[in-house]
């Protein structure tokens, strides 16, 4: 299949960039299964865990529970960096607050959970993060 995708690529002008690719779910190198794999002569890395655009994945898809975890800190560091700059609710009406919230702060904290399987637990967690008090009463 890389050997595909490499033709391809280089058929049609394209490049991936193997510093940016993993495996995922390889067996261990131990293992009689084990395949090194590589992509235009480089090596690719197997890993339990991978970032891609900024999405975490693990061995079963996408790790829900880590993008929650690092979308809500940065979403709250997000939120006190606004306030830093004066951005809060003494400075601007509410209105307005309402959607510097909906313009800036949101996007961070959804970012990716279009594409991901969510539980109710996984709700819960990102309206924590959204009703949590320096979420509405920074901004």
């Amino acid at each position: 299949m890389l050997a595909l995708t490499q033709t391809h690529s280089l058929t049609l002008g394209y490049k991936w960039s193997p510093p940016k690719c993993a495996v995922l779910n390889a067996p261990s190198t131990s293992s009689s299964r084990f395949v090194k794999m590589s992509l235009y002569d480089q090596d690719l890395p197997t890993v339990e865990e991978f970032t891609y655009l900024g999405v975490p994945f693990d061995g079963k898809g996408i790790s829900v529970s880590a993008m929650i975890k690092y979308r809500s800190s940065s979403t709250l560091a997000a939120i006190a960096q606004l306030h830093s700059m004066g951005l809060n609710r003494q400075g601007f009406a509410l209105l307005l607050s309402s959607r510097l919230f909906a313009a800036f702060i949101r996007p961070k904290l959804e970012y990716g959970l279009a594409i991901a399987r969510r539980t109710r637990k996984d709700g819960e967690e990102l309206n924590r993060t959204q009703d949590s008090k320096s979420a509405v009463n920074d901004l």
